[in-house]
C-alpha cells in the first residue's frame, strides 16, 4: 500500500483525508452496484513511524438516495470491549455559521438518473481517535444512513 502524501499545512489542522482514486481503492464489482465500500490492511502496526492506519474507500449512491447530510464517518468498535470509537472524516466547514446560498431545487426526474460516486482516503487512527494500543477492530464507514460494508482490522503497537 503506498504512503499517503503528507505535504501541506492543513495535516497540522485536521487528519488526513482526500479524495483520490488510488491503486489500493476498491473497486465496484459492477456498473450496476450502489452502495460504500471500504478497505484496509487486515493487520496493521502502530508505531511513532507509522501512527496511521489508511482506510480506502469508494461509494456510487443513486441521485434520490443520496443523503442530505453527507458527512463521512468513521466506526471502529472494539472486538474485545465493545467500546465504539467514532469520527468525521473529510474537510472541515471553514464557516460553518455561515449558512450555504440558496440555489434552485433540481428536477426530480434528472436526480432519479444521476449518480453520484467518489472515493476516500481517511486516516482511521486520527479520525475516531483510536487508542495506541493494539486490538482487533470492526471497522465501517457511514454516509448519512447508508453503510459500508464491515472489514476487521488486527492492531499491533510497536
Amino acid at each position: 500500500m503506498n504512503a499517503p502524501d503528507l505535504a501541506g499545512a492543513s495535516l497540522l489542522n485536521s487528519p488526513f483525508y482526500n479524495t483520490d482514486e488510488l491503486p489500493e481503492s476498491p473497486k465496484p464489482p459492477n456498473p450496476q452496484w450502489r452502495g460504500v465500500l471500504i478497505d484496509a490492511p487486515a493487520q496493521a502496526v502502530l508505531s511513532l513511524k507509522q501512527p496511521m492506519i489508511i482506510l480506502r474507500g469508494t461509494y456510487r449512491i443513486q441521485g434520490t438516495n443520496y443523503p442530505a447530510n453527507d458527512r463521512l464517518r468513521l466506526v471502529a468498535v472494539d472486538a474485545a470491549t465493545k467500546q465504539e470509537y467514532a469520527g468525521t472524516a473529510g474537510q472541515r466547514d471553514p464557516s460553518p455559521d455561515v449558512p450555504p446560498p440558496k440555489t434552485e431545487e433540481p428536477d426530480p426526474e434528472v436526480v432519479k438518473r444521476m449518480v453520484f460516486s467518489g472515493f476516500f482516503n481517511a486516516d482511521l487512527v486520527a479520525t475516531v481517535k483510536l487508542p495506541r494500543a493494539a486490538g482487533l477492530y470492526r471497522v465501517r464507514a457511514e454516509l448519512g444512513n447508508l453503510k459500508s460494508n464491515e472489514i476487521t482490522i488486527q492492531v499491533a503497537v510497536q
